[in-house]
């Protein structure tokens, strides 16, 4: 319940634009701040997290939280949905960060409904509300960010384009 109302609460802050703090961020370092936070829910699960860096340090304009929490829940749900023994890879470049994980995959029939607040996959078996994707939408629209997915013969794809 607490986890709802905080995700909740969430969604109604990145609704609105005025809540954004924007500064020069790095990238790299908030992926790396978000592989450091789930490493241990990685662990559990048996899931490797593989930060792949092809860029020198380059700076982006976005709220740093704002960025945090998206990259968090779709690296989240990737762990979740992976198997024992498998990974999640995440790719840092100047143009994108891509998080990949070896799940079951998305059908293509869900994928129009994935970043739909409170739907979850009728197959989904971990926690949750359905509001973790709507958030991402909400903040890659505040920063004019694309935020593509795409469902590959072994697990997922997301990409936050800038």
């Amino acid at each position: 319940m607490a986890r709802q109302v905080r995700q909740l609460l969430h969604l109604a802050e990145v609704s609105e634009s005025q809540n954004f703090s924007f500064g020069e961020v790095s990238s790299v370092d908030v992926v790396q701040d978000v592989v450091a936070y789930l490493a241990r829910k990685a662990d559990r699960k048996q899931v490797k997290l593989q930060l792949q860096v092809l860029i020198a340090m380059t700076l982006i304009w976005a709220d740093r939280s704002a960025l945090f929490i998206l990259l968090k829940n779709i690296v989240e749900n990737a762990i979740n949905v992976s198997p024992p023994n498998s990974a999640v890879f995440l790719v840092v470049d100047n143009v994108s960060i891509q998080v990949q994980d070896e799940g079951p995959g998305i059908g293509q029939e869900h994928l129009p409904f994935l970043f739909k607040r409170f739907w979850r996959a009728p197959n989904a078996s971990h926690d949750g509300a359905g509001l973790g994707l709507a958030i991402c939408e909400e903040i890659a629209i505040a920063h004019k960010w694309r935020l593509t997915v795409s469902s590959l013969i072994s697990g997922t794809k997301f990409i936050v384009w800038f």
